[in-house]
């Protein structure tokens, strides 16, 4: 798969303001094409030197996956970095509230197009989940995909997450297409069984987490390690349901432009249990795709 293969910086650095510069340098080293970065964050440097220093790197920023902050906009569009990616946030699945959420993400699709980028929504496993009173027929994502406006807003497809949930990537991605102009690599071993297992993070280490004057969590190493123990269905690529070829061809029929490795879970096949490489690992395997 040559130059479709992208990181999310979250995989070496998670997400501190701290390390992004050597986190890149990795990522250059390794071969990727470019990055997913978090937020607005530059390693503490001017965007003229973030500039630079992508350049030198030869990483193209194919992304910012933040919050939605004014910040996170006028950083995208000074760097000329076309896809923001935001979660969907809704209260609670009932029908009305989930199309009114369509509505803001159209308006604020709207808002970015005007600047010259696209808006794409990060999912979780609960984006999966059932509409209330629709169990078994329509899923939150169905609505989300059915009523906001393709020319406004695309998806960034996290495959592991849905996979948890039981989703069947492939077929969103054939069934939908245009609607996918980044998948978010990530491995899955099962389908949850536990409710529990479908929120990004489970409710008993939420209550624990802070956050920084941005808004971004802060991760004490007590929070990480129980992070770390809730992601171990997060496998090495090729060892999990996921069907990787299928998905590849499927995506990029219908003009994906990045697959975005993201990195949750390190004690997998073929690893030495370290960050890096594990990146460097899904990296050989999309490379091979």
């Amino acid at each position: 798969m040559e130059g479709k293969v992208y990181a999310q910086v979250y995989s070496l650095i998670r997400v501190e303001r701290e390390g992004l510069i050597e986190a890149l340098k990795e990522f250059s080293r390794v071969g990727y094409d470019g990055v997913e970065i978090v937020s607005d964050n530059t390693g503490g440097l001017s965007l003229e030197d973030f500039q630079k220093l992508l350049e030198e790197l030869k990483l193209k920023v194919i992304a910012i996956h933040g919050w939605g902050s004014d910040d996170e906009i006028n950083m995208a569009h000074a760097l000329g970095i076309h896809y923001l990616a935001f979660d969907a946030k809704f209260e609670d699945k009932k029908r009305e509230t989930i199309l009114k959420v369509c509505r803001e993400l159209n308006e604020k699709g709207q808002q970015i197009r005007n600047l010259g980028m696209f808006l794409t929504i990060h999912n979780h496993a609960d984006e999966f989940l059932w509409v209330e009173g629709e169990e078994g027929k329509t899923r939150v994502y169905d609505l989300l995909l059915s009523e906001t406006d393709p020319d406004l807003v695309g998806f960034q497809l996290d495959t592991g997450w849905a996979a948890l949930a039981g989703a069947d990537v492939v077929e969103y991605v054939k069934q939908n297409p245009g609607r996918f102009p980044l998948i978010h690599v990530k491995e899955c071993d099962h389908v949850a069984k536990d409710p529990v297992e479908f929120e990004h993070f489970p409710p008993e280490i939420v209550k624990q987490i802070r956050r920084d004057e941005h808004g971004a969590p802060i991760f004490t190493d007590d929070i990480k390690a129980q992070l770390y123990e809730t992601r171990n269905w997060n496998r090495a690529l090729g060892h999990g349901i996921i069907d990787w070829k299928a998905l590849a061809e499927a995506a990029i029929a219908q003009g994906c432009e990045a697959f975005i490795s993201e990195r949750e879970y390190y004690h997998v096949e073929g690893s030495d249990g370290t960050a890096l490489r594990c990146v460097e690992l899904d990296y050989e395997y999309l490379r091979a795709l």
